[in-house]
């Protein structure tokens, strides 16, 4: 990876955790997607189940709509959603709203990947090839093929009378009869072939770090390559099982002699 390409991808991620999309900050009913999702869980924690689903849907929608709109601004670019930047931002908002909840980065994320992950499907449906719950390849996958969706397609702020400010995201998708007869789909041209080897090529990134991890990420990368390997076309699986070996190896070194093997020291 370049150095500009690594300076794109951190700014990229600073602009994304900041609420903003191609446009700027966003806010829905008044909160970023971000402070949505840590709203969202601390809902849940305190015994409020409808507000914590609220809250976290307009997380899951906001997040898209930061990834499409800053990938229209940086071209396709990967996706970093780091956790540890992530609590601590969100629990700076929480403080700010004299909400006491500590956010634990290893277990809390997991619904809001797989939603958020779902959603970005839902937009450009080539993505379900992969069946995955992976955000951040699913995120990378969708910035990579941004050039697939339209104009005033997938995340859209529309205008709703009803909302706070006057606005309201809303997922825009071809209506059901023209893609019913006339083929009209987000991403029809992308093929799967196409998706599975740009996601080993993303993995292939990932695992080249993974001896960086936090074990608790590292596990969660390894069930990722494994849930592919089972997925992945038949001409693609050794190469997701070899990744699987090199993470494995990778981490085993680390724990031998850190994050550098026996040479380290």
């Amino acid at each position: 990876m370049s150095l500009e390409t690594h300076k794109a991808g951190v700014e990229f991620r600073d602009r994304l955790f900041a609420g903003e999309d191609d446009v700027g900050v966003r806010r829905n009913e008044g909160y970023t997607w971000l402070e949505h999702l840590a709203l969202s869980l601390c809902n849940f924690e305190n015994m409020s189940p409808i507000k914590g689903v609220r809250h976290g849907l307009y997380a899951c929608v906001g997040f898209g709509s930061g990834v499409q709109g800053l990938s229209r601004v940086f071209g396709p670019t990967t996706v970093i959603v780091d956790r540890q930047m992530l609590v601590r931002d969100m629990q700076a908002f929480l403080e700010k709203e004299d909400k006491p909840f500590v956010i634990n980065p290893d277990t809390d994320f997991e619904v809001f990947d797989c939603m958020a992950a779902g959603f970005l499907t839902e937009v450009l449906p080539p993505l379900r090839f992969l069946h995955s719950g992976d955000l951040e390849l699913t995120a990378s996958l969708f910035s990579r093929n941004i050039s697939a969706i339209p104009a005033g397609s997938g995340f859209v702020y529309v205008s709703n009378p009803k909302a706070t400010g006057g606005i309201d995201l809303d997922m825009v998708k071809p209506p059901l009869w023209r893609r019913l007869f006339l083929r009209e789909g987000i991403g029809r041209d992308i093929a799967g072939d196409g998706i599975w080897s740009a996601a080993v090529e993303h993995m292939t990134a990932r695992v080249e770090s993974a001896a960086f991890l936090s074990e608790r990420y590292a596990d969660k990368l390894a069930a990722s390559l494994e849930h592919l390997e089972k997925k992945a076309p038949t001409a693609l699986k050794r190469d997701f099982e070899n990744l699987a070996t090199e993470m494995s190896d990778a981490l085993e070194a680390r724990n031998v002699g850190g994050p550098w093997g026996s040479a380290a020291g």
